[in-house]
């Protein structure tokens, strides 16, 4: 295990979720105004979030359930446009506050060294603002788009604007690390990426100053080209993590399944991972002996008392996507074509409140959505040129945070994380014409001893 550096985390996530950037020495820009949140917790740090939000922009900052001391104070700094317009809003899950009946605690802001808002007496909830939008500045040399048109949008344009690529510090060529996958954990407090060396590497998104590490688990597995991680909500709890990865099977290799156990102390900063099971995917998908094998996995549907979490794997090499559970079976005769009639799927990942799987085609540089209850394309979209000869290998949408994460293998160049600004698209759906027919490949054969059986 090696300890991460989370400077890099902090600086991204201040950037593309605020507007703003982070500074190590706290020093901002002449354009710029530095923004401090303080907080003072008082007997229960936990029941506190909050969130700041840049009016001006629509861009926020959300730091939710991160204090783990009583009667400690804790300073986050930001360095946001000059003109900007915020609003904090503070919350208690108990409904007493920070003030004062289970100790004395508080709040401030501070905008340029003085306090601009403050309080701690609430109950469940409460909200300030700070400042306005008015004659933003423009850059002399900027180009002004004075047009009548200029506020309308691009209806047939992706989805998604590209902000910045994270990661090249964690990725080191000789050590094997090339990135082949990616989730967010349920409580988007964690990163979660997998390499095709067996390494995992977790990135703590709630506490900024410790618990980012990187395991080397290949002694620990039976097989360890990883091609995808996926979070099941139900075994995901603050002092029980757990999450599944999975190993591909290209060939007449194994598909396997590993359940991996996280753990970590936010009070020593330390982290360990480990393996608790491994189940096999042969008898849940076709016969992988001449395939490139399983190169996604996510979510479909969480696991209950009485029933295993239902994953969604595509294979490489034939564009499909079948159902399987966590226990090793098919979840039935539910095959997908990832959308385009194409094969080299490379990602998934998937919404479950509109039954959405959004899919990279990496033949073809273009992400497919599939509408699952209707098994048919209802969008595509061109991803923008790339700076990089590279291999796109996993994807997750944070939907919730409007954030998409593209994990890039650089082949040879160094792997990073592409993080794009993602707004979910209205009006899809009616069925594209794409050449793929409904119930296209549900009439499939999952392998066995004797190689084959038929689901029908």
């Amino acid at each position: 295990m090696k300890p991460m550096s989370p400077t890099y985390i902090i600086a991204v996530l201040c950037t593309l979720l605020f507007g703003g950037t982070y500074a190590r020495s706290h020093t901002c820009t002449e354009d710029q105004m530095k923004v401090v949140v303080k907080i003072k917790t008082d007997d229960y740090p936990d029941d506190v979030s909050w969130t700041l939000t840049n009016d001006c922009e629509g861009s926020k900052v959300y730091n939710p359930n991160v204090y783990v001391s009583e009667d400690a104070e804790y300073s986050h700094t930001y360095c946001l446009p000059s003109r900007s317009a915020i609003t904090f809003t503070i919350e208690d899950s108990y409904g007493d506050g920070l003030c004062c009946s289970e100790g004395d605690g508080g709040y401030e802001i501070l905008v340029d060294g003085a306090v601009v808002i403050s309080g701690g007496e609430f109950e469940d909830e409460e909200t300030a603002k700070y400042g306005s939008c008015d004659a933003l500045s423009v850059d002399a040399g900027a180009d002004v788009n004075t047009d009548a048109d200029a506020d309308d949008s691009d209806d047939d344009g992706p989805p998604f604007t590209f902000l910045g690529n994270i990661g090249e510090e964690f990725f080191d060529d000789d050590d094997g690390l090339e990135a082949s996958g990616v989730d967010i954990a349920p409580d988007r407090s964690h990163l979660v990426i997998v390499t095709d060396e067996g390494e995992m590497i977790f990135l703590n998104l709630l506490d900024y100053e410790s618990g980012h590490c990187i395991f080397d688990l290949s002694d620990e597995l039976d097989e360890t080209d990883l091609e995808g991680v996926a979070f099941d909500p139900t075994i995901w709890e603050p002092n029980d993590m757990h999450v599944y990865v999975v190993h591909e099977g290209a060939d007449d290799d194994e598909p396997l399944l590993y359940k991996i156990k996280y753990e970590y102390d936010p009070y020593e900063g330390e982290c360990s991972a480990s393996l608790v099971d491994t189940t096999s995917l042969h008898g849940a998908i076709p016969c992988l002996e001449t395939s490139n094998g399983i190169e996604s996995i996510a979510l479909k549907s969480a696991s209950t008392d009485a029933e295993p979490a239902v994953f969604l794997v595509g294979i490489q090499d034939t564009g499909k996507i079948y159902e399987v559970t966590s226990e090793g079976r098919s979840n039935g005769p539910y095959c997908y074509d990832s959308g385009m009639g194409e094969d080299d799927v490379s990602a998934t990942t998937y919404n479950s409140e509109r039954g959405h799987m959004w899919s990279y085609i990496e033949s073809e540089d273009t992400i497919a959505v599939v509408d699952a209850s209707k098994d048919c394309p209802v969008a595509t979209y061109e991803m923008p040129s790339s700076t990089h000869e590279t291999d796109e290998e996993g994807l997750v949408i944070d939907f919730e945070n409007g954030l998409m994460y593209l994990v890039v293998d650089g082949q040879g160049d160094g792997s990073i994380v592409s993080v794009y600004e993602f707004t979910y698209p209205e009006n899809l759906d009616e069925c594209l014409d794409l050449g793929v027919s409904p119930g296209s490949c549900s009439d499939f054969e999952v392998c066995t001893d004797d190689r084959r059986k038929s689901l029908r």
